[in-house]
């Protein structure tokens, strides 16, 4: 609840900067906590239906420590000193490995063509879309579609499907050096775990079968033939090449390779992808972040007043209070208007009956100096009907009464009246329309005694069409006799959709504009003061009514 006692009309400077971005944006979700739990609990939802969604895929890996050998002695020929291996040489090594060469012999080895693994995916519905408009666009300009495969085809390697099984092959082959050392790990993924462990050990395989066969074609094309060096190489290159077919690693040692297999690949116990916690929590966090952005954007294209800040940095128009929601404990229309209308008698302890203390307070405040200790005239008027003008209205004056001063409601709302409870009991009573068209002397006047409070409602069932000019000099005489039995309190028709709230805003030492938090927006507002302005009325501020926990904690 804030009240501000009026000095002037300038709105007060406030600060600006991302603190205040954050506080608007904190205030945004908890104002709209429910739909923001319930959008990110439905990205909570979608993340878990894509982590159960996504096939599993695992990964197996082998290492290979780089080691060249010196070569073998030869009759009549000097032996070269080894190799020597630095890091461009490593590199190079990982570039034969990830070579065509070395893939294409395992794939071919393992007869990985025909997996169903490397199959290509079926084109979704946009690729099928796409693929039938080009289709559609080369028969129309007359470029013909396909042709048919004719009998002498391109060979099985030639193939589309088998292109693109090589290539996705080819991609889920890795090769990388761990850290700064001559290790260099071989990995393969796919979303069978034992073939992933054959891949690995059938690449690191033929890479240690290529090595040999390199110093094999060495040998071969040295004068000195030493056969027995030829069938200990062949032996090795031909361990290598089951060990590819087999997916597995070569049964003997390979002494004359450059490299040497210091860990198999294993088969998996478990994929590494997809990683569901991590799906899920990236789904919390964008739902927590979208739905943030997309309430922080919804505020700053939304025009409804929420706070007494709202109404000062967008209008102008000081904030003389702000009251809560009223609630009542009765289902049945009549006792509801019973207490609502008796809620700082009934509640005197409430918030609500607080808030309505701190708001007369607030009014004698604000009135024109000139008005001093004497009875005034206060009008209470908003834009559209649902701003709770009679709430307000009514349980300011059963406040006054209460503080041991005389007060007089007048309901001028003769549009929206109908026959309601209090109507009903006001039958045999005078209203405003029966005054006003009849021109009854104040002095025959029957005014509804509530409990203390004078009223005099809008309209009677037995009054006649509600046609009355209030801009005669009967208007005039009926507040002039208010005043003299004490305080008037005008509750208005709504500015939206009758001009004789302005006619009769003029007539009041000041009016009150009555906001209802969350529906009543900021052209709402310009239009109730251009009109009230326009009149000559003396707006003293605005009253935020029916505003929640959430708008009163801001």
């Amino acid at each position: 609840m804030r009240v501000w006692p009026v000095i002037d009309n300038a709105p007060s400077a406030t600060e600006d900067g991302p603190f205040t971005m954050l506080r608007s944006g904190a205030a945004m979700a908890n104002r709209y906590r429910l739909v923001l739990a319930l959008w990110v609990a439905l990205c909570v939802v979608a993340a878990v239906a894509i982590a159960w969604s996504i096939p599993p895929t695992y990964s197996a890996a082998s290492a290979i420590l780089l080691e060249p050998r010196r070569p073998a002695a030869m009759i009549g020929r000097e032996v070269a000193p080894p190799p020597v291996l630095d890091l461009n040489r490593a590199d190079t090594e990982l570039q034969v490995i990830r070579s065509e060469r070395l893939l294409r012999h395992v794939f071919d080895n393992l007869r990985l063509a025909d997996s169903a693994d490397l199959a290509p995916r079926p084109a979704g519905l946009v690729r099928r879309a796409v693929d039938g408009g080009v289709s559609m666009a080369r028969r129309l300009i007359g470029l013909g579609g396909a042709s048919a495969p004719s009998a002498d085809a391109a060979p099985v390697a030639d193939d589309p499907a088998h292109r693109a099984a090589f290539a996705e092959f080819t991609r889920r082959v890795g090769a990388r050096r761990i850290g700064q050392s001559f290790v260099v790990e071989v990995s393969y993924l796919s979303g069978d775990p034992l073939l992933v462990a054959k891949v690995a050990n059938a690449t690191a395989a033929a890479y240690l079968m290529q090595s040999v066969t390199t110093k094999i074609d060495g040998a071969r094309g040295t004068a000195e033939w030493v056969q027995g060096r030829i069938d200990a190489l062949n032996a090795q290159s031909n361990a290598a090449a089951l060990a590819v077919r087999e997916g597995a690693l070569p049964a003997g040692s390979m002494p004359d390779a450059d490299a040497r297999v210091i860990g198999a690949a294993l088969v998996p116990l478990a994929p590494v992808a997809p990683r569901s916690g991590l799906i899920v929590a990236l789904g919390g966090v964008v739902g927590l972040t979208t739905g943030l952005c997309l309430l922080i954007f919804a505020g700053a294209l939304d025009r409804r007043i929420r706070t007494a800040g709202d109404l000062a940095n967008r209008t102008g128009l000081p904030c003389l209070g702000t009251v809560p929601v009223a609630r009542t404990r009765s289902w049945f229309t009549r006792m509801i208007k019973a207490q609502t209308d008796n809620l700082v008698v009934l509640r005197p302890d409430d918030g609500f009956a607080l808030a309505v203390t701190n708001l007369r307070s607030a009014i004698r405040l604000a009135m024109p100096a000139s008005q001093g200790s004497g009875h005034a005239v206060v009008a209470l008027v908003g834009w559209s009907r649902e701003v709770g003008c009679s709430l307000l209205s009514m349980n300011l004056a059963r406040l006054s009464q209460r503080m041991g001063r005389d007060v007089m409601v007048i309901d001028a709302d003769v549009r929206g009246a109908k026959t309601t409870v209090m109507e009903a009991d006001s039958l045999g009573f005078s209203s405003l329309v029966g005054v006003l068209s009849l021109r009854t002397p104040e002095s025959q006047i029957v005014f509804h005694d509530l409990d203390g409070v004078v009223h005099l409602p809008a309209w009677n069932p037995v009054d006649g069409p509600a046609l009355v000019d209030f801009d005669s000099e009967a208007v005039m005489r009926l507040i002039r006799h208010g005043r003299a039995r004490g305080d008037v309190l005008l509750d208005l028709p709504p500015l939206g959709e009758s001009t004789d709230a302005a006619v009769l805003a003029r007539r009041a030492d000041a009016v009150l504009l009555v906001i209802a938090v969350g529906q009543t927006t900021v052209d709402d507002v310009e239009a109730a003061l251009r009109v009230l302005r326009a009149a000559g009325a003396n707006v003293i501020g605005a009253v935020l009514n029916k505003a929640r926990p959430e708008d009163q904690s801001m």
